[in-house]
């Protein structure tokens, strides 16, 4: 606004004559309108650089403690897991143990899965419980228990494989077998799926190996699965009978595991010596002669009390060792 010089009158800041005397506003009018301030350089400008510097670090740093905090938890929660499988898979392995000691075949049939690798030969739960249950009738006094720590190997998400040792007793005699079974999850729960010792596999390589007794052209001997090649007439000490292969074959793995050799099993029926009894007979041997085979049984008798000696020949002819 300009004022007046000669009346006083307030006046707009474009007006040149002044509306109440009409006089000529000159440059020499006083302006009463008060000047902008003048523009001076914030210092608050760095300030709020610097707020935003420390905000997007802090913001960063919440963002990696979420991250780290949560895959933690997350981590932490795996590493439960698996506690609790291991310490469940042990749990399972005292099972089958003390089922085993106790004789217990309804508490093995709930370990057992439909099928599984007994002793490496593949069969249902029902064919090893057979051989189970023939072990048990033939040596009812037998005792395991573990010795030392279980050892479990996660082979992946439903697969594992427990190794311990086992101290099993046998006629008074008592040896450490080292030995392994493996479970599968399945509905949460775990089941037996192979059940084995090094023992018995390392016996199976030696005769999948051809280390196995050599015999002569023309001498009966038994095959890699323990079943009697006939080849001439023989001797064997009988060491059972049994409704089927699998349970025979199941035995003769037994009775090798406690340290006997030349472990096989006949069908009796195939031989016109023997019984003709639709069984099959676990047997050690085969020997060449009457002697050998008597020599050999005068010594086992003390284990096996029930064990004979008996020709096996296409001859009618039936000739027993007692």
């Amino acid at each position: 606004m300009f004022k007046c010089t000669k009346c006083g009158k307030q006046n707009s800041d474009t007006a040149k004559f002044c509306t109440d005397c009409g006089a000529t506003l000159t440059a020499s009018a006083v302006s009463t309108t008060h000047p902008p301030p003048p523009v001076i350089p914030s210092s608050n400008q760095s300030g709020v650089k610097r707020r935003w510097a420390v905000g997007s670090f802090l913001l960063i740093g919440v963002m990696a403690a979420v991250y780290f905090l949560f895959f933690k938890k997350t981590y932490k929660k795996e590493d439960e897991s698996g506690e609790i499988e291991t310490i469940q898979l042990k749990e399972q392995v005292n099972k089958w143990s003390t089922a085993l000691s106790k004789k217990s075949l309804n508490n093995l049939a709930e370990l057992y899965d439909d099928s599984l690798i007994y002793y490496q030969v593949k069969m249902s739960r029902e064919g090893s419980l057979g051989i189970v249950s023939a072990f048990f009738s033939k040596n009812p006094d037998y005792f395991q228990q573990l010795v030392g720590e279980i050892e479990v190997e996660k082979i992946d998400n439903n697969n594992f494989k427990c190794s311990f040792v086992k101290k099993a007793t046998l006629n008074g005699r008592t040896t450490d077998y080292p030995s392994y079974i493996r479970f599968r999850k399945q509905l949460g729960e775990l089941k037996i799926i192979e059940e084995g010792d090094l023992v018995t596999d390392k016996n199976i390589a030696r005769i999948a190996a051809g280390k196995k007794i050599q015999v002569n052209e023309g001498e009966s001997y038994t095959d890699i699965t323990g079943k009697l090649i006939y080849k001439g007439d023989c001797y064997v000490i009988i060491t059972g009978s049994f409704v089927n292969e699998t349970y025979a074959r199941g035995y003769a793995d037994s009775i090798n595991k406690q340290g006997y050799q030349n472990i096989g099993y006949l069908w009796i029926p195939d031989y016109p010596s023997l019984s003709g009894k639709p069984f099959y007979a676990t047997f050690i041997g085969p020997y060449q002669t009457y002697a050998a085979c008597e020599n050999n049984l005068r010594t086992l008798k003390k284990t096996g009390r029930f064990w004979y000696g008996i020709k096996v020949s296409y001859d009618s002819q039936r000739i027993e060792i007692r």
